[in-house]
This record gives structure tokens, sequence and C-alpha cells, in this order.
């Protein structure tokens, strides 16, 4: 019984931890720009703007969808392409800077609520596991103690 219930939680776990959705329930594409003083530092720049972006677009979106905190892993699924160099310009203060333009396809409004829930779904089954844990622990701590000390034992 309890190993059953042990697979169910393990199962959804597991189904909660999927990826975003593909293009089928995605927006057109976008191009976001980044800048820095090597063109590395602008493609970082560039992949750290799309994750702002993704971010935002969390935040306003309605209701908010506050389970999936987006990282720069799920930024590169929606790249289309390596992305390609902009106009350098030159700013008084830092000098020349490079610039690099990112091919984005953020995912449709219901693919992030999707993927909101899914989070969601993950979190609940990773408590139900730690809490049927620590009542399995519990469980073998009593018996453990009423084995080792028989005068605990209630009468």
């Amino acid at each position: 019984m309890m190993s059953g219930i042990l697979l169910v939680l393990v199962f959804l776990f597991l189904r909660g931890s999927g990826t975003a959705a593909g293009p089928a329930n995605a927006a057109p594409l976008d191009e976001v720009a980044g800048f820095g003083r090597t063109v590395d530092d602008a493609k970082a720049d560039a992949r750290q703007h799309v994750l702002e972006v993704l971010k935002k677009r969390l935040e306003t979106h309605d209701p908010p969808l506050q389970a999936w905190t987006p990282s720069l892993s799920d930024v590169e699924p929606l790249l289309r392409g390596p992305g390609k160099a902009g106009p350098s310009v030159h700013v008084e203060p830092l000098g020349l800077q490079h610039q690099w333009i990112l091919e984005v396809r953020f995912p449709s409004s219901e693919a992030l609520a999707r993927r909101d829930r899914q989070t969601q779904r993950g979190n609940w089954a990773g408590i139900g596991l730690l809490s049927m844990l620590a009542a399995f622990a519990i469980f073998l701590g009593s018996h453990h103690v009423r084995a080792r000390f028989p005068f605990a034992r209630g009468k």
C-alpha cells in the first residue's frame, strides 16, 4: 500500500517536470538585442534580456503566474538560430559597444499558464513525497524506540 502511494507521488512529480510547449502554441518571432564590450558579452546580455522579457510576461499575465521561475536554461529552446551581429556603437563613458540580436519565439499565454501549472503539480508532488518520507521515518523511529526500550510502551 505504502509503495503504491509512493509510486503515484513519484509519477506525479516526474509528470510535472515537462518542458515548455513547442511552436504550435507559440507567438510570432520577436527580436531582442544585447550590448557588451565584446561580442560574447553582447550575446550574454541578449540572453539575459530574453530572460527578463519572459519573467515580465509571467508577471503581467492575468492572473500572474508565480510557480514557474524561468532561468537561462529555459531561454535556449526559445531562440531561433544563433543570432546575428547588430551595429556597434560608441558610447562615451563605456567605449565601443557591440550589439547582438537574437530571434526569439516566446511561448503563448496558454503555454506559459500550462508550464506554470506543471510546476505547481511538481511542487505539490514533491511536498507530498517529502511528507510521506517524514511519516515513514517517524513510524520507523517509533518502532525502534519501542523495541529498544520496552518500558516505554504504554500499558
